[in-house]
């Protein structure tokens, strides 16, 4: 497929400063290793063999009819729910350095890319400005431009790159390093660049805890990429207003605030927490959108930003394994029934600590492809 020219001579370059129900279909860097929490070395958990063969049983399920077809769509509905796909391929990727799950992942990508159309040319955007972008008739939109739908999605995008940029072989590769190159320019302009210069106080201060994450698990990672010191700046600003400075539209309430303060309110020792910043009022956030909230915060413990400490780890490891998974908790304090999912982000916990490893390997909900890359990364993480 030719590579797309994503330069736009529309774009103003950056000069000053300037809520969708999440809906899941049914069923990283290895530098970091984690400090042994379960007492065994090596731990008494399944090989990543195990792993990679559960996905890999699946995997042309997963790719030819799960997202294949989803990132050939122009609807940006679809890009959400590609999500999950474009996550489970970066992590095959990134634990095996096998460059075939890498194409399948940029096929995907740059599906979306390709797709893409100049704002002001979709007769029914409420922007139709100099960004590229696409607009949603599904899941009750009218052809709006939803930053929901994108964000979602491209915080994946953006740990892509670190995983291609990880790999030696792979970023010295011109071929590949085209497409790194390709994909970054289109995430600096027409993600990161547009939503801010759209306005940050509504579409990235979001009112709930986790799309705010969404877009600080952007920023935590494009800013490893971007060389543009402007952007370095606001991808700083970003991410530690969210997690630990404060919302400039919510302020005094950040992650690290909101969680602490949750501390034992449930559970000895575990967190719960409200999803709505400033609201500390139970139930709280639920357990399938507080997967956002943990899959950024493993991000941000993994690459050692200092917000959030093993502690932290280990008590968001007893909200999952004591409040969340024994019996398909609706909310985090424990509360209620729901499916039982959980595979965008609390699986991710199992690569700090062996007895969640253990408790997600038995846990009867774990179907998803997304699953079984996550635990796929965690051991192999475990050295197994």
């Amino acid at each position: 497929m030719a590579l797309q020219i994503i330069a736009q001579s529309v774009y103003t370059p950056i000069t000053s400063n300037v809520g969708v129900t999440a809906v899941k279909p049914g069923a990283t860097s290895l530098a970091r290793p984690p400090a042994v929490t379960g007492g065994a070395n090596p731990p008494s958990i399944q090989s990543s063999t195990f792993w990679k063969n559960k996905f890999d049983a699946g995997r042309s399920f997963y790719y030819n009819t799960e997202a294949l077809p989803l990132s050939q769509s122009s609807d940006e509905f679809d890009y959400y729910n590609l999500a999950y796909s474009i996550d489970e391929f970066t992590s095959m990727f990134e634990g095996s350095g096998d460059t075939s799950y890498l194409d399948q992942v940029l096929t995907l990508v740059i599906n979306m890319i390709n797709n893409a159309r100049l704002s002001s040319t979709i007769p029914s955007s409420q922007f139709k400005d100099g960004f590229m972008g696409w607009v949603s008739f599904k899941n009750g939109q009218n052809g709006d431009e939803q930053a929901l739908y994108e964000i979602y999605n491209w915080r994946y995008v953006t740990r892509l790159l670190d995983a291609m940029k990880k790999n030696t072989a792979v970023f010295n590769n011109s071929t590949y390093r085209a497409k790194y190159d390709q994909i970054l320019a289109f995430t600096e302009v027409n993600i990161f660049d547009k939503w801010y210069t759209r306005g940050p106080n509504t579409w990235i201060y979001r009112s709930v805890t986790h799309i705010s994450c969404h877009f600080a698990y952007i920023a935590l990672y494009l800013r490893k990429h971007t060389l543009n010191t402007t952007r370095q700046q606001r991808c700083d600003t970003i991410r530690t207003n969210i997690e630990s400075v404060g919302l400039p539209n919510a302020l005094p309430d950040n992650m690290r605030s909101k969680i602490t303060a949750s501390l034992g309110r449930a559970v000895s020792g575990a967190y719960s927490w409200n999803s709505h910043w400033n609201d500390t009022s139970r139930p709280g956030q639920d357990v399938a959108h507080a997967n956002g909230d943990i899959t950024f915060i493993c991000e941000s413990f993994d690459n050692n930003t200092g917000v959030w400490t093993q502690t932290d780890i280990d008590r968001f490891v007893k909200t999952l394994t004591q409040l969340c998974m024994p019996t398909h908790a609706l909310y985090v304090d424990g509360t209620g029934t729901d499916n039982g999912w959980i595979a965008d982000g609390w699986p991710k916990l199992g690569r700090f600590s062996v007895p969640c490893q253990q408790a997600l390997e038995v846990y009867d909900v774990q179907g998803q492809g997304q699953y079984m890359a996550m635990m796929y990364v965690n051991a192999k993480r475990w050295g197994v």
